[in-house]
C-alpha cells in the first residue's frame, strides 16, 4: 500500500523533480558543447579575422587551418570538460531521484554551477544591453547574433536560456536538499517507531 502521507508525497515530487531536472542538466551540457565547437566550425572567418586581428595572438607563420584545429582542440577539450561535469551531476541527480546510492559531491557541484551561470547571465544581459542601438527598434535585435563584428554577442534566447539553466539547477539543488532531509526523517520516524 502506498504511504499518502503529507511528508511522503512532497519527498515523491522531489525525487520526480530530481529525476527531470537531471536530465534537463545533461542536455544543457551537450547542447554547450555542440554550440561552441559548432560556432568554431561554422564561422571559421570570424575566428580568424580576431585571432589575426590580435597582436598577441598574431602568429604569421602558421596557417589558418592550423588555427582553427588548435582552437577547435582547445574548445573541444574544455566544452567535454563542462560535458562530462553536466553529465556527472545530472546522472548523479537522476539516481538519488531513484533512491540509488550517490556521490554527494554532486550537490556542491550543482551549487557552483548555480553561481557560474547567474554570473554568466549577467555578463550576457550586460553585453546584450550594451549591444542595443537605442534609436533602432528592440524587437530587431532580439535575434541579432553578430554585432560589430564580435564573434558572439548574446541574444536575448541566450539570456532566457542561461536564466532558465539557473533555475533549473536551482530547483535541482532544493529538491536534492529536501530529499536528504525526507530521507533522515523517514530513518529517525522508523528507528522511534521500532524502539517504542
Amino acid at each position: 500500500m502506498v504511504d499518502n502521507t503529507r511528508e511522503q508525497i512532497r519527498y515523491r515530487k522531489s525525487c520526480s523533480t530530481l529525476v527531470r531536472v537531471g536530465y534537463g542538466t545533461i542536455m544543457i551540457g551537450w547542447w554547450r558543447a555542440a554550440r561552441y565547437i559548432g560556432l568554431i566550425l561554422l564561422k571559421k572567418s570570424l575566428v580568424l579575422q580576431q585571432i589575426r586581428g590580435n597582436d598577441v595572438l598574431s602568429y604569421p607563420g602558421i596557417s589558418d587551418t592550423r588555427i582553427i584545429l588548435i582552437l577547435l582542440a582547445l574548445v573541444t577539450a574544455l566544452m567535454s570538460f563542462v560535458a562530462l561535469m553536466h553529465l556527472f551531476i545530472g546522472l548523479s541527480a537522476i539516481r538519488e531521484g531513484m533512491g540509488k546510492k550517490t556521490i554527494g559531491l554532486y550537490i556542491p557541484l550543482t551549487l557552483l554551477m548555480i553561481i557560474i551561470s547567474f554570473a554568466r547571465a549577467l555578463n550576457k544581459l550586460s553585453v546584450f544591453l550594451s549591444s542595443l542601438d537605442l534609436n533602432d527598434d528592440v524587437l530587431l535585435n532580439l535575434n541579432v547574433d553578430i554585432i560589430n563584428n564580435s564573434l558572439v554577442t548574446p541574444t536575448f534566447a541566450s539570456v532566457i536560456i542561461e536564466l532558465t539553466f539557473m533555475i533549473m539547477l536551482t530547483e535541482q539543488f532544493f529538491a536534492a536538499v529536501r530529499i536528504r532531509w525526507y530521507r533522515r526523517q523517514m530513518k529517525k520516524n522508523q528507528t522511534e517507531s521500532q524502539s517504542g
